[in-house]
């Protein structure tokens, strides 16, 4: 019976052009929720019972919090940049002899100009690092990669 109501829930409307529709709403005026939208968009192959329940938490956290946004307030001309790294969170001694994606590294940032963010990313990097340092190394790099060339602007 609940393999029935989750094909029904399935088929109700498209689990993929959902996740198009939260990540452009995420790139452009809400990226609190950047990393739950990246973890449901892994599995939009093949989404399960427990993928369209996060979707659904989702949809319910937007609509509890629709009032929210970024908010531009520009004070002084200077950059502000926030940056971090989550070094192996995926890792799972069941499946990590088998599945190697379950060693890469997040990485995330947010770029703010006068007090307003400009620009943010989070990514699920290729590269496997060794310890948290060389993760926040690798964090740090990206950021100043896209930083550098605002600041000529």
């Amino acid at each position: 019976m609940a393999g029935s109501k989750f094909r029904a829930k399935l088929t109700a409307w498209n689990y993929r052009s959902i996740l198009g529709k939260l990540n452009y709403l995420k790139k452009s005026t809400r990226p609190d929720f950047a990393i739950a939208v990246h973890q449901c968009a892994q599995f939009e192959s093949d989404p399960k019972e427990c993928d369209i329940q996060a979707i659904l938490c989702i949809g319910r956290y937007l609509h509890a919090t629709k009032e929210k946004g970024l908010i531009y307030r520009p004070r002084a001309q200077s950059f502000d940049l926030w940056w971090g790294a989550d070094f192996s969170g995926n890792w799972l001694p069941e499946t990590a002899h088998v599945d190697s994606s379950t060693l890469k590294l997040r990485t995330g940032f947010l770029i703010m100009f006068a007090g307003c963010p400009i620009a943010w990313s989070s990514k699920l990097k290729t590269e496997v690092a060794f310890s948290t340092m060389e993760a926040e190394f690798i964090a740090l790099s990206e950021v100043l990669h896209s930083t550098i060339p605002l600041m000529g602007l």
